[in-house]
């Protein structure tokens, strides 16, 4: 028996599962920051522009024709409803981005005093919208799920 190969088999166990640990954490924490940066955007400029700007960033980076329109008269909400509208959108754009190979992406936004109706379009291969109705909210993909999750919070 080898005590020393075994405290180095224990050692190495110890530090990868730390180093497990501390990757998890820094996962977490780059996630919390980003959301604050996103709630200071939004607190900052609203909705409409922090939309807006991530919209450029897409068009440029992704090649992507982005058309946003907005109808009625933009309306400065609660900050914490623009957080709201923000990760649900983003959510959307990012699912566009990951599956649609879409080209086209339109984003129409109608503000009225009481109601913020968001209507996002793109010419991509989309989904069955039947299999998401038949397999429930509980199958639905990661990012179909942070939507549904997003609404109902």
């Amino acid at each position: 028996m080898n005590k020393i190969g075994d405290s180095q088999d224990a050692d190495y166990k110890t530090s990868n599962s730390t180093s497990v640990d501390l990757a998890g954490r820094a996962i977490e924490d780059l996630s919390n920051i980003s959301k604050s940066l996103n709630a200071d955007l939004i607190n900052n400029n609203g909705l409409f522009n922090t939309l807006k700007t991530k919209l450029g960033r897409i068009e440029k980076s992704a090649k992507i024709s982005v058309e946003y329109v907005t109808g009625g008269e933009v309306v400065f909400m609660d900050y914490r409803k623009g957080i709201l509208f923000y990760r649900i959108v983003g959510e959307a754009l990012d699912n566009i981005l990951k599956h649609a190979n879409a080209s086209i992406i339109n984003l129409k936004m109608n503000y009225s005093e009481t109601r913020l109706s968001i209507v996002i379009i793109d010419d991509g291969k989309g989904f069955d919208q039947g299999q998401v109705e038949k397999a429930g909210v509980e199958t639905l993909s990661a990012g179909l799920n942070t939507i549904c999750e997003q609404w109902q919070n």
